[in-house]
């Protein structure tokens, strides 16, 4: 069977504030980790791991005013980077806290650290 790819949203206290304070910025940065690259394999926008093609921010129930807020909100918060392009916008998610989107470096390996339950070899 293919392996599905699949991204992980916490239940943690910053995503609690994060959709109390700008649920804007919530469903920009659930789109941003829904399309993050996962592995550095050929695509079409030249994207790098962790890097999301934007732009389309009427397809997530947002008005222009309140996707420039949402960019401005989370960059200020350091949970994501937006670039201009001549394509578009492209995000990149700096920050794991409320959505980890399990990308792969170049070799295969997950890059997220050993947690202390794993047993070191």
């Amino acid at each position: 069977m293919p392996e599905v790819p699949y991204f992980k949203c916490y239940r943690s206290e910053v995503a609690m504030e994060l959709l109390a304070a700008s649920n804007s910025a919530f469903l920009l940065l659930l789109q941003t980790a829904w399309r993050a690259r996962r592995t550095d394999s050929f695509n079409r926008h030249d994207l790098a791991i962790g890097e999301a093609f934007l732009g389309d921010f009427k397809n997530i129930g947002l008005t222009e005013g309140k996707y420039r807020h949402a960019k401005k909100y989370l960059e200020d918060h350091r949970f994501a980077t937006f670039r201009a392009t001549n394509k578009g916008t492209i995000a990149k998610l700096i920050n794991i806290d409320v959505f980890d989107p399990n990308l792969e470096d170049s070799n295969g390996q997950h890059n997220t650290p050993a947690t202390p339950q794993q047993h070191s070899s």
